[in-house]
């Protein structure tokens, strides 16, 4: 069986004109789940993919050449996501399992992937599943880890075992930089940058003014994130963004210069593509135009699958 998985996975991996690159040849496109069905719309807003699952996707990630989503299962409540890991295949639909055994506790499940530039790896968040199972479940603190596609090994980031002497803290929304040198981290209400060998975490917090939820990289020189005393204040504030060479924080829109609206309630982010919280709609501003769709979840699963050149991405932040 491990033998299956594993050819299945180098299958995928290859470079085979066998594959197709549906999202590489729809100049961009978003992802969303509604009630675990997981949505494909390209840049345009067509619709390229549904995918009806079992297990239902919450979570997850879209490959870098478009092909394959890894994703944890939908949970009982929109912040208890989690599970084993899954790959999904774009071109067939074909549902594989990748994690069985524990990495960390007996309970643990998995949750917010994000894969590596190469498209070789996946991060994550190890969450231990406490209170029993079901409705009454609640996710505790865990580190993150990192899983390699092509051997199937685990490995835990050592430095998330021990935040700050506390063990290890609630961790979610991992983000590998675009040169693959940097993971960040949100790790309860702080966040974190650190990388794949797991030297120690450096925590980036004081830098950031109110932050709340570290969106993305913006090139590999800048962090855009959301800020504000709470949740309600920072998803009507326009987001921001941390420089980390000059640890200074610009208005997002200054850089790119766009009216403050436009990155206000942003939920997801790329360079050539946004997609905000508006209401129960989930709106999204691309090159190739404005559209909506309803999505009442507080809490969105949105992933973005867009290509840039550095050329796009402000001076400061390459």
């Amino acid at each position: 069986m491990k033998n299956t998985l594993l050819l299945f996975l180098l299958a995928i991996l290859s470079n085979s004109a066998a594959w197709s690159q549906p999202l590489r040849n729809s100049g961009g496109a978003v992802a969303y789940t509604i009630g675990g069905v997981l949505t494909i719309r390209s840049a345009a807003g067509k619709t390229l993919h549904v995918f009806k699952t079992t297990p239902p996707v919450g979570t997850f990630a879209i490959s870098p050449n478009g092909r394959n989503i890894v994703f944890a299962p939908l949970g009982p409540a929109p912040m208890h996501n989690g599970g084993q890991l899954y790959l999904l295949s774009v071109a067939t639909g074909k549902v594989h399992r990748l994690t069985h055994a524990p990495v960390y506790n007996k309970q643990e499940v998995y949750a917010y992937p994000d894969f590596s530039p190469d498209g070789r790896k996946v991060v994550f968040a190890i969450h231990v599943e406490i209170g029993g199972d079901g409705d009454d479940a609640v996710m505790s603190a865990g580190p993150f880890a990192i899983l390699d596609l092509r051997s199937g090994t685990v490995r835990r980031i050592s430095s998330t075992e021990n935040v700050g002497g506390y063990g290890p803290g609630y961790g979610w929304w991992p983000r590998w930089s675009p040169d693959g040198k940097e993971l960040l981290l949100n790790i309860e209400d702080d966040f974190f940058l650190t990388n794949q060998t797991g030297r120690p975490l450096e925590n980036i917090s004081n830098w950031m003014q109110n932050g709340v939820l570290a969106v993305d990289w913006l090139g590999n020189e800048c962090v855009v994130y959301v800020g504000g005393k709470d949740w309600k204040m920072a998803e009507e504030q326009p987001a921001k963004v941390l420089l980390l060479d000059t640890h200074k924080t610009e208005p997002l829109n200054k850089l790119l210069g766009v009216a403050p609206a436009a990155v206000t309630h942003l939920v997801a982010f790329s360079p050539t593509i946004r997609v905000r919280q508006v209401g129960s709609k989930l709106v999204i501003e691309t090159q190739k135009g404005t559209w909506s769709v309803e999505d009442p979840d507080q809490h969105p699963n949105v992933r973005i699958f867009s290509t840039w050149k550095d050329a796009q991405v402000p001076a400061a932040c390459r």
